[in-house]
C-alpha cells in the first residue's frame, strides 16, 4: 500500500475540513436511550454550522410542524435519537466533504451511502436497536474515500469514476493509479477521527466477502453486494448474491422483494430527513423482474442493462 501517497491525500483534505470532534462527540452520547439532551445541546453550540443545519432540517416540511422552532434544545427533543445521530453524521461529517462535488458524484454518493445504510441495518437478523445503528451509520460512512479521491484528486480520478463501475473493478482501477483503493483511505481516515476500530474494519473490507458470519464488517459486505445488484443487475451478478441471500440470511424471492420495498421507506425517510432527493419514479414492477432476475434456476442474461442504474421506487 502507497501509505505515503495516502497520507498527502488525508493531510491535504483535512487542512480542508476540520476533523469533526463535535458531531463524533454527538454520536458518542447519543448511542443510549436515556441521553442528556442537555449535554447534546452545549455539544451543538459549539458548532454554530452544524446547529443551523439542525434547525433546519427540523423546520423542514418532513417534520410537519405548524410553528417555526427556534431553539436547539427543542429541536433536539422533537428530532429524536435515530434521527439526530444520523443528521449530525451527514451535516457534521458527509457535508464537509461533499462541497464542490460534480453533481453526478454528489447524487452517486448518497444513493449507495442511502441504500447501502438502509440495506446493513435490515439485513440485521434479530432487529438489535444498538447494532442496526451502528450498521446504518457505517453503511452511510462506507464510501467516504470516493470524496477524498475527488477532493484532493479529482483531475485523476475522475475519469476512473466515469470509466469503471463502482466496487471491484473501481477498487482495482484506484489500486493501479494511486496504491490504494476508496475503502482503504475512508478507513483509514476514519481511523484518524477516532472511530471504533469495528466500524474502521468494515469500512475497509466492505467490497470483500471475507468477513466472518454475524460480524459488522460481513453485515457491510452483504449490504454492498445487495446493493450492487439492485441499482447494475447483471447476470454475472446473480449467482453470488442469490447464495448470500439464501444461505445467510434464509431469504426467498418474497423475502427480496419485501427487502427492496421495505429498503425503499427507509431511503425516502433519509432523503426526506437529509434532503437529497435519489431515488426515481419507476414502474413498481422492477422490483419483482429484480426478484425474478436474482432467483431465476438459470443463470441466463437478465433483461437490465450493466450500465443502468435501476431505480426502487415502489
Amino acid at each position: 500500500m502507497n501509505q505515503e501517497g495516502m497520507d498527502h491525500i488525508l493531510d491535504q483534505a483535512e487542512g480542508l475540513h476540520s476533523s469533526p470532534h463535535v458531531a463524533q462527540k454527538v454520536v458518542h452520547v447519543v448511542r443510549d436511550d436515556d441521553y442528556d439532551i442537555v449535554e447534546v445541546v452545549k455539544l451543538l453550540q459549539c458548532d454554530p454550522a452544524l446547529s443551523v443545519a439542525i434547525l433546519r432540517m427540523v423546520n423542514s416540511s418532513y417534520y410537519g410542524l405548524r410553528n417555526k422552532v427556534d431553539g436547539l434544545r427543542q429541536a433536539v427533543a422533537l428530532i429524536g435519537r435515530r434521527s439526530l445521530r444520523r443528521a449530525v453524521l451527514s451535516f457534521g461529517i458527509i457535508d464537509r466533504l461533499t462541497a464542490g462535488m460534480p453533481a453526478q458524484i454528489y447524487l452517486d454518493f448518497w444513493r449507495r451511502a442511502f441504500t447501502t445504510a438502509a440495506l446493513a441495518s435490515r439485513l440485521l437478523p434479530h432487529g438489535d436497536r444498538k447494532l442496526s445503528d451502528q450498521a446504518y451509520t457505517t453503511g452511510l460512512l462506507a464510501d467516504l474515500g470516493v470524496l477524498l479521491f475527488m477532493q484532493v484528486e479529482q483531475e485523476r480520478y475522475l475519469p476512473l469514476s466515469e470509466e469503471f463501475p463502482h466496487g471491484r473493478q473501481l477498487t482495482q482501477a484506484e489500486i493501479m493509479t494511486f496504491g490504494f483503493d476508496h475503502a482503504a483511505l475512508g478507513a483509514e481516515l476514519m481511523n484518524r477521527w477516532g472511530f471504533s476500530a469495528e466500524i474502521i474494519s468494515a469500512v475497509r473490507e466492505h467490497h470483500g466477502l471475507s468477513g466472518s458470519a454475524g460480524s459488522l464488517t460481513r453485515l457491510l459486505q452483504a449490504a454492498d453486494t445487495v446493493n450492487d445488484f439492485i441499482w447494475y443487475p447483471a447476470s454475472s451478478k446473480v449467482a453470488q448474491c442469490r447464495l448470500l441471500l439464501e444461505q445467510e440470511y434464509q431469504m426467498d424471492m418474497n423475502g427480496f422483494i419485501a427487502l427492496v420495498v421495505d429498503m425503499k421507506d427507509l431511503i425516502t425517510q433519509s432523503e426526506d430527513i437529509f434532503g437529497v432527493k435519489v431515488l426515481a419514479e419507476v414502474d413498481p414492477e422492477a422490483i419483482r423482474n429484480l426478484a425474478s432476475h436474482l432467483f431465476q434456476q438459470q443463470g441466463g442474461p437478465t433483461a437490465v442493462s450493466e450500465a443502468t442504474p435501476v431505480a426502487v421506487e415502489a
